[in-house]
């Protein structure tokens, strides 16, 4: 196993090591997000397009 935060690069703008301690939620916010998008219906005004689509602060 690679010790923490030398599986990714490290610059100013990244913190490995945050990301490193990140990954094992990641099954568990990914079936939230996914719950919530298979059990809502989203109206074009619940997203902000920036490049990427996300949903509006306040929505949830």
């Amino acid at each position: 196993m690679i010790p923490f935060g030398s599986a990714r690069l490290c610059d100013k703008n990244r913190a490995a090591l945050v990301f490193d301690l990140m990954e094992p939620l990641r099954p568990l916010a990914d079936r939230l997000v996914l719950e919530r998008v298979r059990s809502e219906t989203f109206k074009s005004g619940d997203l902000k397009r920036d490049g990427a689509y996300r949903l509006k602060c306040g929505i949830g």
